[in-house]
């Protein structure tokens, strides 16, 4: 009993351990040694003593007992028990998991410890894995082949490492240096190789562009402001197109094409916004030309300087014409076009001209009164236009206005003075009166009948109040008419004889 005597019991004071007490965690691998040690102080056990061992409460790991020569109940083989109470478990297996608790008693006092023993297979070196994800970041992840409940722990760029439960971790940046993963548990910890990460860049969204060719040809571009490597793919009209290439030439007719394009590369994937394209030219702003035709009819002429498959239609006077013009031609019967739109439109757009006035009459510019002395004692009046289309005319003289329009501007008045005579030019779009004049015919014949040369014996009639005699011309216009052809007569027998004398006096060049 030599060894009994050194059994070692609990100093008076210590009691059972209760039922809420946190037991002692122990963890060992398959195949190890557990020690389930005690710590507290002892002293030499006198009476009766025993200690025990028990798993989970009810089996009977190891005991000893004073009154014992041998140790009792070694229901788990490979197993010891100190002098001072500790356990030692050897050849570990799983099955050996579970709750141990001891138990010492005296006379006088009882003590109680329990531990937590955790079987855990040793963790394998990590492997450091990665996703780049479509939002440019990182997705880690830490795996081992090997290793019971593992704990992971992460070092990048050589900073202090941090632990978590998880074996992945994301949103990190897309490029990392020295990254580095540690995984442990109760019986074993192991580290990664440090490796570096570089994410390609996700695509960004799409832009599609286009580009007419000949030949009824359209070169699709499309193009993305970000993405490592992108692959492209096209859909035309919701058909895939077999090119996957960013530009590709399809044809194309005057009509609308519905295109869509795909962006991708090994993290990301993105869709342009459906876009309608055409090589249509959208219609130019309109202008109207209008061309007056000698009836009085005007040509309108819709002239675009862009647009493709253009057709018209036409606003006259306010009213909408019914009938599209052909070929953006319109003629109208009429003379004068207020509010003259043309509107032309394609598929693409449709814009209307600026609305004109249009005429085909000159307005009348302001007439002058020509008056003309007639002989036979009348006045003939020219009323005369610089311009003016169809002018009619109309007269004021004396202060009346004459009830009849003068035919071509021209009127014969049987007086030979006029007061205040006036002409007025007129069309279907204007109106001028000309600036008041007066006529007066009566010095103009005095003058000349003074001139008269009267016949010898003859003499004109004193009393006559009209200047007529016995002997006078038959008429005073008459008079005038023989005093002028008389007077050119006299001048031509005066001057010839001078005429001729001076020519025979002429001095001669003589040859020598």
């Amino acid at each position: 009993m030599a060894a009994l005597g050194l059994l070692l019991v609990l100093l008076a004071g210590f009691g059972l351990p209760a039922g809420g007490e946190t037991c002692s965690m122990v963890y060992a691998a398959p195949g190890g040694t557990a020690l389930l040690p005690l710590s507290y102080s002892l002293a030499l056990c006198t009476g009766d003593c025993n200690i025990t061992w028990r798993k989970n409460t009810t089996e009977c790991v190891a005991k000893i007992s004073s009154k014992s020569k041998v140790p009792g109940c070694r229901s788990r083989p490979n197993s010891q028990m100190f002098t001072n109470g500790s356990l030692e478990l050897a050849r570990i297996t799983p099955n050996d998991t579970g709750n141990y608790t001891l138990t010492a008693s005296s006379e006088s006092s009882s003590y109680g410890k329990c531990f937590l023993l955790h079987v855990q297979e040793p963790v394998s070196i990590p492997e450091v894995n990665y996703t780049c994800q479509p939002n440019a970041s990182v997705q880690l992840s830490c795996s081992v082949e090997n290793g019971t409940d593992p704990s992971y722990s992460w070092s990048l760029d050589n900073t202090p490492p941090w632990t978590t439960s998880k074996e992945t971790v994301s949103n990190y940046p897309s490029v990392l240096r020295n990254v580095t993963c540690s995984v442990k548990n109760g019986v074993s910890q192991e580290r990664s190789n440090p490796i570096d990460i570089t994410c390609p860049d996700p695509v960004s969204e799409p832009e599609v562009d286009f580009r007419c060719r000949s030949r009824g040809m359209v070169q699709l571009f499309c193009r993305v402001s970000n993405g490592t490597d992108p692959s492209f793919s096209w859909i035309v009209n919701g058909k895939e197109e077999d090119n996957r290439t960013s530009s590709v030439e399809i044809p194309i007719k005057n009509e609308f094409l519905e295109v869509t394009c795909t962006a991708r590369n090994q993290i990301s994937e993105r869709s342009s916004k459906g876009m309608n394209i055409t090589c249509m030219d959208p219609v130019s702003e309109p202008e109207v030309v209008a061309t007056c035709a000698p009836n009085l009819t005007v040509r309108l002429s819709c002239h675009l300087a862009n647009g493709t498959e253009p057709s018209y239609s036409w606003s006259v006077n306010g009213t909408q014409q019914n009938i599209s013009a052909s070929g953006g031609e319109l003629t109208i019967d009429a003379a004068v076009l207020f509010n003259v739109t043309c509107t032309a439109r394609n598929q693409i757009n449709q814009r209307e001209s600026q609305p004109v006035n249009v005429s085909c009459i000159d307005p009348v510019s302001e007439p002058k009164v020509v008056a003309t002395c007639a002989p036979n004692g009348t006045v003939r009046l020219s009323c005369h236009l610089v311009n003016g289309t169809e002018p009619s005319y109309s007269w004021s003289v004396n202060g009346t206005q004459q009830n009849i329009s003068a035919s071509g501007g021209e009127l014969t008045i049987d007086a030979a003075v006029l007061f205040n005579v006036t002409c007025t030019a007129a069309n279907l779009i204007s109106k001028r009166e000309s600036q008041p004049v007066n006529v007066s015919c009566i010095e103009t014949w005095t003058a000349i009948t003074t001139v008269i040369t009267l016949s010898p014996g003859t003499r004109p009639n004193e009393n006559s109040t009209t200047g007529r005699g016995r002997g006078s011309c038959i008429s005073r216009y008459q008079c005038i008419l023989y005093s002028a052809l008389g007077g050119v007569g006299l001048l031509i027998l005066t001057a010839l004889p001078l005429v001729i004398g001076c020519f025979c006096t002429m001095p001669r060049e003589t040859s020598l």
